[in-house]
């Protein structure tokens, strides 16, 4: 019996991603097309004038006004106080009658009455808008330019 040799076989694994070119390398890979250059055209010497407007342009400068505060808020009490400051009546008395005027004052506005006051202004219910815990009266308030300088009682003469 003969025993033949054989030759084992290989296969040869082949890669499928490219080589990168090293730089000492020319090939087809390192050559860079080249775009052609913008054509220029030559400048001339002779300023060219500006091509007319049609409209003239003017900014508008616009201001925002915001309602400004002169003054902190006007409380009761102070209120009371400059009443009995003025009148030289007795704060229990002032107390009583600035109460029931304001009482007044807030039934006119919640049933949309307009309310002229000398001295005051003229009161004039805008909108009423009724929320879940209040009512939101939008009022405006009309005033003359002298209108805090004019007093309904006449001062007390001594005599």
């Amino acid at each position: 019996m003969t025993t033949s040799k054989s030759k084992p076989t290989t296969t040869r694994k082949t890669s499928t991603t490219r080589r990168k070119p090293t730089s000492g390398t020319t090939g087809a890979a390192s050559k860079v097309k080249k775009t052609p250059k913008a054509k220029t055209e030559p400048v001339s010497a002779v300023p060219q004038p500006a091509p007319p407007l049609k409209k003239e342009i003017h900014p508008t400068v616009v201001t925002l006004t915001e309602p400004s505060v002169s003054a902190p808020t006007l409380r009761k009490r102070e209120l009371l106080d400059e009443v009995v400051r003025r009148t030289e009546v007795k704060r229990k008395d002032a107390k009583k009658v600035l109460e029931e005027t304001l009482a007044l004052l807030g039934t006119a506005v919640a049933e949309g009455r307009e309310i002229n006051i000398p001295g005051f202004g003229k009161l004039m219910v805008q909108q009423v808008e009724t929320k879940a815990n209040a009512r939101v009266a939008n009022c405006k308030i009309r005033q003359s330019r002298n209108s805090g300088k004019e007093t309904l009682a006449e001062p007390e003469k001594d005599g």
